[in-house]
């Protein structure tokens, strides 16, 4: 599936105050890991939630990167540890997903799959795969729907299914099960304050990007490439791939091209949304 719409972008800063605020983490909760109580839309946002809603929502300018190693303010290197986020959606996919995890592996990068619930629950092996692998797990709906057009129980189904396919898939392994993050990537990144405050009912942390490579416009490598390292002055790099949905055959190849060139200039791959960033 295709993210047309872009969204404005989550810092790690962001998601830490919103865990600090609602951490209610929905993993040791009922068998599809979410509480059958809250079934009821919320009764009203609030002011304050509409006032944070729009804080979310908020563009994060890139600080413009000094060739002396110092940020435009002067107050040293804009990015002293180099770390990119590297994230994908849509999957798992039987073709595309162990493609880019074993070039994830080979260049010792970790990274976050938002994965759709009904690929989870047809190719649960690769989602274990995905598991044993150091990666993190993350919710991406059930059938890739537009939230925004949701009443809440629907949301509901979408979210806890999804939840639930991945933690079946991993069920009865050694640990696996705290790989899974309480992250939610709304399907194109559609959301409004609706929305924000139904994630919040269950739990889930909202999840975007800074830096989409329009992988899904099928753009060469070379192309996924640039755009990757034109989003490098952005205080958290948080790349936008996708392993599923289409032919990612681009994709594998912008994605060796992102590890070996970034790798060389001294980047790390790091998993986005867990409980430490």
């Amino acid at each position: 599936m295709k993210n047309h719409h872009l969204k404005p972008v989550l810092s790690g800063l962001l998601i830490l105050l919103f865990l600090a605020s609602f951490g209610q983490t929905v993993y040791g909760q009922s068998a599809v890991g979410l509480s059958s109580q809250g079934s009821m839309p919320p009764q009203s946002s609030g002011n304050d939630f509409n006032q944070l809603a729009a804080d979310w929502t908020r563009p994060i300018e890139p600080d413009p990167i000094s060739t002396t190693g110092e940020s435009s303010n002067g107050e040293g290197s804009a990015d002293p540890d180099k770390v990119i986020y590297l994230t994908f959606n849509d999957g798992p996919d039987p073709k595309w997903t162990p493609q880019i995890l074993e070039l994830m592996q080979h260049y010792h990068a970790v990274g976050t799959f938002f994965e759709l619930g009904r690929s989870a629950a047809s190719f649960p092996d690769l989602v274990r795969a995905l598991a044993e692998g150091g990666q993190t797990l993350a919710n991406h709906s059930y059938s890739h729907v537009d939230f925004t057009k949701l009443d809440y129980g629907s949301f509901y189904k979408e979210v806890a299914n999804t939840n639930w396919a991945i933690l079946n898939a991993l069920a009865n392994t050694d640990g696996l099960s705290s790989q899974v993050s309480a992250c939610l990537r709304p399907p194109y990144g559609a959301v409004d304050t609706q929305v924000y405050s139904y994630m919040n009912q269950i739990g889930f942390v909202p999840a975007f990007w800074t830096i989409d490579t329009l992988d899904w416009k099928g753009i060469p490598g070379d192309s996924i490439l640039n755009n990757v390292k034109a989003g490098l002055g952005y205080a958290n790099k948080v790349v936008l791939m996708h392993d599923g949905g289409e032919n990612r055959e681009n994709t594998v190849e912008g994605l060796g091209l992102v590890l070996h060139d970034l790798t060389l200039a001294g980047y790390r791959f790091k998993p986005f949304c867990t409980g430490t960033n």
